[in-house]
């Protein structure tokens, strides 16, 4: 198997880029969305004190081939709120347009995750909204990712 350019782990700095986009998006929300403007400030304070951890290409971790429960059973937040990064470069690329949308690769992808703790609360109230219908507990992820077509970020 040929090697790719994100096959080795490297600094991506996608937290930075993705917080540097979001407060442009933040700024633009606070008169429009103002709630839109909170949830997105709560994000950006979430994503800066995370702890980051960068993964290889396509978080590939292990085989998908090997995958068994006792690996998902394992998986525990090391720390309350982290964020993973990833380079996301694939042979096989989707569809060029779906509708009359035209697609880009998202390469460059952020998975911001949080336990349901007070302090880790998007929405006023979502954590225990979620609690209630998951006493169990468990993590939220929130996905944020982009393609080349944009400078840094979301």
């Amino acid at each position: 198997m040929q090697e790719k350019p994100n096959d080795h782990v490297q600094a991506l700095n996608y937290c930075a880029h993705a917080i540097e986009d979001l407060r442009e998006t933040e700024s633009m929300f606070r008169s429009l969305a103002p709630k839109s403007a909170v949830a997105l400030h709560r994000i950006i304070d979430m994503l800066q004190s995370s702890v980051k951890f960068i993964l290889p290409n396509c978080c590939n971790l292990v085989d998908p081939a090997e995958m068994r429960q006792a690996h998902l059973d394992l998986v525990r937040l090391p720390f309350p709120c982290i964020a993973f990064e990833a380079p996301w470069d694939k042979e096989e690329d989707g569809p060029e347009h779906i509708g009359d949308f035209k697609q880009t690769p998202a390469t460059k992808r952020i998975a911001l995750c949080w336990e349901a703790l007070p302090e880790f609360e998007i929405l006023p109230g979502l954590n225990s909204e979620v609690l209630n219908a998951f006493p169990e507990g468990g993590v939220f992820i929130l996905p944020i990712y982009w393609g080349q077509n944009r400078k840094n970020g979301p």
